[in-house]
């Protein structure tokens, strides 16, 4: 998958053309083995046009429930791979926040569309684990994306669209991903909450 996504971004293809591989590599967020889930989401984001960047972000949230370390995409534990252990650097999940975090770092449209689709949870039970890595990941922007994510966290806490829980939640159950912060350039700090967010999670 790797050799793939190289040769691709490498061509010149028209936009039309460029739609069409896009929605074929959504298609396989669900099938492509593991280690190449992360290049490959790192791909479609970094790839999504105003035009699709919200269609390609609600597909990837779709798939990536980021319950089970060594494969995001499952909903529940995997006990078969219960004692199947990777080096921390190289954990799926890991990789998979690193190449998260570049997406959006590099992707002005993805950034704007994430914004907007946290905008429109309003349910504490539609929330899940990725969106807060996403929106860690928009914090480490900086700028006015800083302070657009640290305006929607206190809206969804103080208006109950979301609960001081979810954080918690998010953080506690991925140690091996959150321990990694000096993994690579640039990451972002998920072992502890950036200041605001802290002071926001202890007044809801």
């Amino acid at each position: 998958m790797a050799a793939v996504l190289d040769c691709i971004s490498n061509m010149q293809l028209e936009q039309h053309l460029q739609d069409d591989v896009l929605s074929m590599l959504l298609g396989q967020l669900a099938a492509v083995e593991v280690e190449d889930l992360p290049g490959l989401v790192r791909y479609l984001l970094g790839s999504a046009t105003k035009a699709n960047a919200e269609q390609v972000l609600t597909a990837v949230r779709g798939v990536l429930h980021l319950v089970q370390p060594s494969d995001p995409r499952m909903a529940v534990p995997d006990r078969k791979q219960k004692g199947a252990l990777q080096p921390a650097g190289r954990s799926p999940e890991v990789l998979l926040v690193k190449e998260l975090t570049a997406a959006m770092q590099a992707n002005e449209e993805a950034a704007a569309a994430c914004l907007k689709l946290q905008a429109q949870l309003q349910a504490p039970a539609a929330h899940r684990c990725f969106d807060l890595l996403v929106l860690l990941a928009l914090h480490a922007r900086g700028g006015a994306s800083r302070k657009a994510v640290e305006q929607c966290l206190k809206r969804k806490l103080l208006e109950g669209h979301a609960h001081a829980a979810w954080i918690s939640r998010s953080l506690q159950g991925h140690q091996v991903g959150t321990q990694q912060r000096h993994a690579y350039s640039g990451s972002v700090r998920l072992v502890h909450l950036p200041m605001p967010f802290t002071g926001l999670a202890e007044h809801s």
